[in-house]
């Protein structure tokens, strides 16, 4: 909800900068934001081994807000929007930024029923401008959370691209005001230089960390007693 403090749809200072990103034939990076506009969104990480949970809990944490909203009015202003609240993806294995621009259009257009802007996203050349209409579409639908989950994947990219994503999602950050959160493996830290501003950025709005259940904690045991009374036999005992 914080999102979209800045990006109150009836107000002046947010209808002119939706329409400066949309009349820009530039870079994102580039978009002249209006003085008087401000992003409230935050970036978010959340990091622990593989199999700790961070999938599970993005499901989870998304789940009440994986809705279409279709709005008519707003406050008895006339407004016709849908809106997409919250996004997951995840950075796919060969970590290319196309790829990973390809799968947010191919979610838009999985969640709204039509293929309007997966389409459009294919005829686009250079990732400069498939970046530019990741910011446009996102604004179009209204978008508060991405969740980008497996960052760790990064770590296979080549050449520029580690850079090209991080910057990907400090701007829908800053410029677009959606935040961003962001899952992955511990290593994910060593994908960027401790200290420089791609990773402060990946992270503005904090850090949790997923850590494994000591074996013999109460924790565990508390666990694995209320997991095997959901285990498929007659007899259960325990585990």
């Amino acid at each position: 909800r914080e999102t979209y403090v800045a990006r109150n749809h009836i107000t002046a200072e947010d209808r002119r900068r939706r329409r400066l990103l949309h009349s820009h034939n530039n870079t994102i990076d580039t978009i002249p934001i209006p003085a008087n506009w401000k992003s409230t969104a935050k970036s978010l990480g959340f990091f622990g081994l593989s199999g700790s949970g961070k999938t599970t809990f993005a499901n989870l944490l998304g789940l009440p807000y994986m809705v279409v909203i279709r709005h008519t009015n707003y406050k008895g202003t006339p407004m016709k929007l849908d809106q997409i609240p919250w996004i997951y993806i995840q950075i796919p294995h060969d970590a290319t930024v196309k790829s990973l621009c390809l799968q947010f259009f191919r979610k838009v257009d999985d969640i709204l029923g039509y293929s309007g802007y997966h389409n459009q996203a294919i005829a686009v050349t250079g990732i400069a401008q498939m970046v530019m209409l990741i910011a446009r579409v996102a604004t179009t639908v209204a978008l508060a959370a991405l969740f980008v989950d497996e960052v760790h994947n990064l770590k296979v990219a080549k050449g520029p691209n580690v850079v090209i994503v991080l910057n990907l999602f400090s701007q829908l950050v800053e410029l677009a005001g959606i935040s961003v959160f962001v899952a992955g493996t511990p290593g994910v830290k060593s994908i960027v230089e401790p200290g420089t501003a791609n990773q402060r950025k990946l992270i503005t709005g904090g850090e949790v960390s997923f850590k494994l259940m000591p074996e013999k904690s109460a924790e565990f045991e508390d666990f694995t007693d209320t997991y095997w009374r959901y285990q498929y036999v007659q007899k259960p005992g325990r585990l």
